[in-house]
């Protein structure tokens, strides 16, 4: 069956475009017709290719990369959207062809439902409303109001730098924790080695002279009898306690104190600050410049701040802004939001280019966070070598002090 790509006007005056089959394109307009659709342009497609293929082959050994799918993998999907899009592409078609070149079967899978969704009829930004987990509500209302105005490719460009943005600063987190996360591991290792076998050892070794150990010894070995005597109890206690916080922090309650408690750590809560209102002014300028209107767009960025306390000064400046206040005013009256934020905010609101000074914004908050991730990351290394060398020290002077004392006592 002839396949046919339209451009048409709902009764509301919005744009709508997709692609569909019919029996001729008499047919399809008459169709369109009864669902209040006014054509502006069609044009037929080729022969329905391999949707072909895509959905009905089996997945081979080399496309099986399960589970979540990350904000890389995200990123480089938008990024060939645009691509495709730009070249002129239908949408369809352009999804078509990525889904066959997938390797992350979550992705691959979901893509094809949004492909199968939108040859019966409805758009790109309702076909991705089914998928909540994979495509925010914040990319959704972006895709449909792209639709609306023609510019898909510019907004799959913008949605693509913000996840490869995204994406980058995780990577430079993940890799400034993996030496701590290597090194405490190591550590605990050691220590459970120490306290299960060697420091035992010395014990028995020690009580057999009957002499007097030094302060350090005896404090050492008085330590390690309390954890071996306990060890099971001590054991209970701290699963129960993990799993007590661990379910708190799931609560909203919870969530809210771990955040607020975050943003007054020395060193990591500006960093953490800045980097959620980088995460928001990036999020709030795509929406802006997307065509969503200011209650709508900050609704949808809060969620991106990834910080509680952030959001919910977002939401209330948000309900003040409703209530006619100016955006820059809203966001003064609370001390989340850096001074800078409220000048190039209230500077975008007197020109008129509010989305582009919070482009500005973000990018500078965003080389801030990644210069403090730099600075953490070259200062991090020495600090946990000279607390694993001083544990080390004060292990080795405990154990051998009492060497010594022995020497002295036997000479005498």
């Amino acid at each position: 069956m002839p396949r046919f790509t339209y451009i048409s006007r709902n009764p509301q005056g919005q744009r709508v475009t997709a692609v569909a089959e019919a029996e001729s394109r008499q047919t399809l307009m008459s169709q369109l017709k009864e669902r209040g659709l006014t054509v502006v342009e069609m044009k037929e497609l080729g022969e329905r290719p391999v949707q072909r293929k895509a959905a009905r082959r089996r997945l081979t050994w080399s496309r099986l990369s399960f589970g979540r799918i990350d904000t890389g993998e995200l990123a480089i999907f938008w990024r060939e959207v645009a691509t495709m899009v730009a070249a002129g592409l239908p949408v369809v078609e352009a999804l078509e062809s990525i889904s066959e070149e997938l390797e992350h079967v979550r992705l691959h899978k979901v893509l094809l439902d949004v492909i199968s969704s939108m040859w019966e009829g409805f758009n790109f930004s309702q076909s991705m409303k089914k998928h909540p987990r994979v495509f925010s509500p914040m990319v959704v209302a972006l895709i449909g109001a792209a639709e609306e105005s023609g510019s898909l490719a510019e907004v799959a460009d913008q949605l693509a730098t913000y996840l490869e943005n995204r994406d980058r600063l995780y990577r430079k987190v993940r890799a400034a924790l993996t030496y701590p996360i290597f090194l405490c591991t190591f550590f605990l290792v050691v220590v459970a080695i120490a306290t299960f076998w060697i420091i035992p050892k010395f014990r028995e070794i020690y009580e057999g002279f009957n002499a007097k150990l030094p302060r350090l010894t005896e404090i050492v070995f008085a330590v390690n009898a309390f954890i071996l005597h306990y060890f099971f109890w001590i054991l209970a206690a701290g699963v129960i306690y993990a799993v007590a916080i661990f379910l708190w922090a799931r609560t909203k309650a919870g969530r809210f104190t771990i955040d607020r408690v975050s943003l007054t750590l020395p060193i990591f809560g500006k960093l953490l600050q800045r980097a959620a209102v980088a995460r928001f002014c990036r999020s709030l300028a795509i929406l802006l410049s997307g065509g969503i209107p200011i209650n709508r767009a900050l609704e949808m960025a809060q969620e991106t701040a990834g910080n509680r306390v952030v959001a919910k000064a977002i939401q209330a400046s948000r309900e003040e802004i409703l209530k006619g206040s100016k955006i820059a005013s809203s966001f003064k009256k609370h001390s989340v939001f850096p001074q800078m934020v409220i000048r190039m905010v209230s500077t975008g609101e007197e020109t008129g280019n509010l989305s582009k000074l919070l482009v500005k914004t973000a990018d500078f908050y965003e080389v801030r966070v990644d210069a403090t991730l730099s600075t953490i990351n070259t200062l991090i290394e020495p600090v946990m070598i000279v607390f694993v060398g001083a544990f080390v020290l004060l292990f080795v002077l405990s154990m051998y002090m009492p060497i010594f004392s022995l020497a002295r006592t036997m000479r005498g």
